[in-house]
């Protein structure tokens, strides 16, 4: 595992999942993290399910390996306790609504003069300013309000938390891992107001289509219209997953499965895309999802299967990777982040 943050010192205040998730990056990093909860209540994420001996097993995969400290912030002794892991400390996230921890005489206005080393990262739902600011909000939220859902019929949860973790753990950890070599050359730290709908809404950048007059909406050649870039249902009520945007890919995969008339369709208009979707739907159906891995493989025609989860522990790719380690109740999932100076796979 990587370690490039040895000696880096994070103290999180987060809960649930934005804020655990950046930390669990950071620690995998090699960074120590020490995660504040309150008592008796805790992070109210340790209580979904599934559990594991009373204990949610995605709390426990995104908060192994940190120091847990139960403190009561509104306690005096409790809060003099976290001064001084704050003057040992590089990294600060929280993610109250704003004025919660100006209250709580944590906020970085309040600590920066006396610890003026600290980087201090507030990753909340809509930032510290506009009118949504102190508005309550989760994932689907802040999908729905960047436009995310609207071409969805009806509009429905996506199953991963996008806006939580593309739009706040990531971006809270690029810009953390900026801000610790920003303090490197400037020697002093910064505040980071990471907002989760600021940063799902920039990822949507690349999908938006001026639609005239009208509001813009999200389309594009990769949304599932197209016939090179969709999931076809096999013989065995399994998928494959067809994605030749390059027509180089699109002829491979025409050549591997006899279907050379068809090299010529690749971006077809839109008006002949029902006829050849029909057509590879009708293909796809003739054989199991395990016959056509072995008749695709080696063909680089990007056609690969839509695993289950099961599938997916057992897939050698994963397996090789070791991505995930399946010793013991709980399955924790590994980052490959590794950096070798002379690395012996680049030789072969």
């Amino acid at each position: 595992m990587a370690a490039e943050l040895e000696g880096v010192k994070v103290l999180d205040f987060s809960r649930l999942l934005p804020g655990p998730l950046c930390s669990r990056y950071l620690l995998d990093l090699g960074a120590e993290v020490t995660k504040i909860e309150a008592p008796i209540v805790g992070d109210y994420a340790k209580a979904f399910p599934p559990l594991h001996q009373g204990l949610s097993k995605s709390y426990c995969r995104l908060n192994n390996g940190k120091k847990i400290l139960e403190l009561d912030l509104k306690d005096p002794a409790d809060y003099q306790k976290v001064l001084g892991l704050i003057a040992d400390t590089d990294i600060l996230i929280e993610s109250f609504r704003p004025g919660v921890m100006q209250k709580l005489g944590l906020d970085y206005r309040q600590l920066k003069e006396k610890f003026p080393r600290l980087i201090y990262c507030s990753l909340t739902g809509y930032g510290q300013s506009g009118p949504y600011r102190n508005e309550p909000g989760h994932d689907l939220n802040y999908l729905g309000l960047s436009g995310v859902l609207a071409d969805q019929n009806p509009p429905a949860p996506f199953p991963l938390q996008v806006a939580d973790m593309a739009g706040g753990s990531l971006q809270a950890l690029a810009a953390l891992t900026t801000a610790l070599y920003r303090r490197e050359k400037k020697k002093v730290g910064c505040y980071l107001d990471i907002a989760m709908l600021d940063g799902v809404l920039n990822m949507t950048q690349l999908l938006y289509e001026e639609a005239g007059p009208e509001t813009p909406h999200l389309k594009n050649i990769l949304s599932g219209d197209q016939p090179w870039y969709r999931c076809y249902q096999t013989s065995d009520k399994k998928w494959m997953a067809l994605g030749t945007i390059e027509k180089k890919f699109w002829d491979n995969f025409c050549t591997v499965t006899e279907q050379e008339e068809l090299k010529e369709k690749h971006f077809c208009k839109s008006a002949e895309c029902p006829d050849l979707i029909a057509k590879l739907i009708k293909l796809f159906a003739q054989f199991s999802q395990e016959q056509w891995c072995t008749l695709l493989k080696g063909s680089e025609s990007c056609c690969t299967p839509v695993l289950n989860w099961q599938q997916v522990r057992e897939n050698p790719q994963i397996v090789a990777r070791k991505l995930i380690d399946q010793e013991g109740a709980i399955h924790s999932f590994n980052i490959r982040w590794d950096r070798e100076d002379n690395p012996d796979s680049l030789d072969e």
